[in-house]
């Protein structure tokens, strides 16, 4: 019984310390979006009239206020992932995961976010509202629920490729992506997909790619 309980602990163990790693390495990888240096360059950019009334309301310039918006957003995020992973209870200390997220980008507004967290030999859908982020369900399937053709289609490309694990096509869409929308600046998304890769063995460890439906037309 004793041994019983002990490699239960370690198995638990070894499933927050995987976590914790993911969200903090993640943390880590955002942290400079936040804490970079202003240069001289990005306050010509910022409108002087804005940048004052910014000052005076809040203390602090635009650029730093959106820097703090961005950290913000980022302890937010993490806090919807540990309830993502929460549910993800055959999640091991696998060596990588992919953490996907659906949101609909058209009008009108749909706080309604989709997808799945994929570790070693598992995989867990989730749902969840953006506007209550503090509840995070367990859904049936990352494929059924969709709206449309093209929709249903970028959800079942991205799950095969993350699968096979190539996340090398994964990037090459999201490259393709660019390409097509600096061609078509009149493009506007429908849906996003964020797609979070993890790996503690790479020099990169995190990495974050955003794909449309529009991969339904990239060869």
């Amino acid at each position: 019984m004793k041994h019983l309980l002990l490699l239960c602990f370690f198995l638990l163990s070894s499933q927050l310390s995987h976590s914790q790693t993911f969200l903090e390495d993640y943390y880590e990888a955002k942290r400079p979006n936040w804490e970079k240096e202003i240069t001289e360059e990005m306050i010509s950019q910022v409108d002087p009239k804005m940048d004052s009334m910014f000052r005076a309301v809040t203390g602090k310039g635009w650029l730093e206020t959106q820097m703090g918006n961005e950290k913000k957003a980022t302890e937010q995020k993490i806090e919807v992932m540990k309830q993502i992973l929460n549910l993800a209870t055959e999640l091991n200390t696998s060596k990588q995961l992919y953490l996907v997220e659906e949101s609909v980008q058209m009008p009108p507004t749909n706080f309604s976010r989709t997808g799945f967290v994929k570790g070693e030999g598992t995989t867990t859908f989730f749902i969840y509202d953006f506007s209550k982020p503090d509840t995070v369900y367990t859904s049936a399937d990352f494929l059924s629920g969709s709206i449309t053709e093209q929709q249903s289609k970028a959800r079942e490309i991205i799950l095969n490729l993350i699968e096979k694990n190539d996340l090398k096509r994964l990037v090459e869409l999201a490259k393709m992506e660019v390409s097509l929308s600096e061609q078509n600046p009149e493009l506007r998304p429908s849906y996003e997909y964020e797609v979070i890769y993890y790996n503690p063995e790479r020099k990169k460890k995190i990495e974050s790619i955003y794909l449309h439906e529009w991969i339904v037309n990239l060869k």
